[in-house]
């Protein structure tokens, strides 16, 4: 019995020694692990990202990170000349409570449970904690990861929902979700997110918004270059004001919107398409819409698209600056590199179907852009360019809407002229007149230019480009 027993208690000895073993150097390896990344991805220009007193346990890990965003160029100063009220930066401070495996807590067999919870802002920090007591759930962690064997991070955000009332004000928020797997042995990315519904309420007005939502399938086809499917959902939101003087209601309506994109690659070329579909927006009365969008983008080289991406992140990484100008002259020759790479393909940009509902009209559309290149082509000659160029197009709208978009905009620039003193002050009547005279003139000059053609109702025009030669509707038109 006591052999049994010796031997019984040196194996549960030798276990805890094991796990113990095991958990150490599990924590030494996610520290290595998490420094590491935050070293390679900790400078992205005007967003920096720092790791800041890491203590590590036995079972435990505490650290936090410093995410710094700096507004480009920074902010300007208001009309008066007083500093605006908004700072030049924000750091908000990130908490992470780490469980080191083999069996972190709550997670199972894996190298490690993280737990973040956002610490501090500055500015705003009173704000902030103001908001903790009015929301203690906002002190909880609000996205929680597991770090598997695999390598894999496992991760699920959750703010919860909130409702209160500021002032007169009602405000009642579902709350958002968003869960994700990314595979760094498999190269995959995939999740899911969901804005739940929001609601406002106040004497005056109420706004009803029923959320968004989206998920997202990806594989990295080449460095930094994802391709697969992914989809968002714009959700419809509803708006109702009442005028307090005349008690008017008006009401607004955004119907919703449909993004849905999917690419792929072959080890060389990338092939992209998206479909957006926008359900409407009603205003006034008068309903914008139903309108598609389907477009196609082929023959996109691979590695120019994963150098870029590469440079960009160099760029970020060595650049102490947030001035936008000198950010652009940075960017410059590496857009350019990527010019010249995608040029040596030949790439296509595809807009298969344009279509638009508006009260005045519709419109139609589609076209086609094609560029044969290969590695001789040089940027410095642009006629030889140009010859390596081929488009299409075919486009229809309603004339009482190309009426109404000219009409709009003569009007508006007669407008500026009276407001500088270049037209005498005539009546906004008077202006509308002249404005409907000029768009109609300009339809008609459009007409006997060949450039649009009448048919029943509607204004179409067909145009191509091949081989340095425009046509428009059937007739040779020169370039310049």
């Amino acid at each position: 019995m006591k052999r049994n027993l010796v031997i019984a208690l040196a194996f549960v000895l030798f276990c805890l020694v094991g796990w113990a073993g095991a958990t150490y150097v599990n924590g030494i390896r996610l520290e290595k692990n998490f420094s590491g990344l935050v070293e390679k991805y900790g400078n992205l220009g005007i967003l920096s990202v720092k790791l800041e007193d890491y203590q590590r346990g036995l079972l435990t890990a505490k650290t936090r990170t410093v995410v710094e965003l700096k507004f480009p160029g920074g902010v300007p100063n208001s009309p008066a000349g007083e500093p605006a009220e908004l700072p030049d930066k924000v750091q908000i401070v990130f908490e992470h409570f780490l469980s080191h495996g083999p069996l972190s807590f709550g997670s199972g067999l894996a190298l490690a449970r993280i737990e973040t919870r956002i610490v501090s802002v500055s500015p705003g920090q009173a704000q902030f904690e103001q908001a903790l007591q009015r929301f203690p759930q906002l002190k909880e962690p609000f996205l929680v990861s597991r770090v598997t064997y695999s390598g894999a991070l496992e991760s699920r955000m959750d703010v919860q929902a909130i409702e209160t009332q500021i002032d007169t004000a009602q405000l009642k928020w579902g709350g958002f979700t968003a869960e994700s797997v990314f595979s760094p042995r498999n190269k995959t990315l995939a999740g899911a997110f969901e804005l739940r519904a929001f609601a406002a309420h106040t004497p005056e007005a109420e706004l009803a918004w029923d959320g968004a939502n989206g998920h997202f399938d990806l594989a990295e086809a080449l460095p930094l270059v994802y391709v697969g499917k992914n989809a968002f959902k714009l959700s419809a939101c509803r708006v109702s004001m009442s005028n307090p003087e005349t008690g008017e209601q008006n009401n607004f309506e955004l119907k919703g919107l449909d993004v849905r994109s999917s690419s792929s690659c072959d080890g060389k070329l990338v092939q992209m398409e998206q479909a957006m579909t926008f359900a409407g927006l009603t205003m006034d009365g008068q309903t914008y819409g139903p309108g598609v969008l389907e477009i196609e983008l082929r023959n996109l080289d691979g590695e120019g698209l994963s150098t870029y991406q590469q440079q960009i992140l160099e760029v970020f990484g060595k650049s102490d600056t947030t001035s936008l100008d000198q950010l652009a002259l940075q960017f410059l020759p590496v857009y350019s590199q990527l010019l010249a790479k995608m040029a040596e393909g030949n790439p296509q940009l595809n807009i298969r179907r344009l279509h638009f509902v508006a009260p005045q009209g519709e419109i139609d559309g589609q076209l086609l852009v094609s560029f044969n290149g290969g590695k001789e082509v040089s940027q410095d000659d642009p006629a030889a360019l140009m010859q390596r160029v081929e488009a299409s197009t075919e486009l229809a709208i309603h004339e009482r809407l190309v009426q109404l978009i000219a009409i709009n905009s003569a009007e508006g620039q007669l407008k500026r002229a009276r407001e500088t003193g270049n037209l005498p002050q005539l009546s906004d009547a008077e202006l509308a007149g002249m404005a409907r005279q000029q768009a109609s003139a300009q339809v008609e000059a459009l007409l006997a230019q060949n450039l649009v053609v009448r048919d029943g109702d509607k204004l179409k025009t067909t145009a191509s480009f091949r081989q340095g030669e425009l046509v428009v509707n059937g007739q040779n038109m020169p370039l310049f």
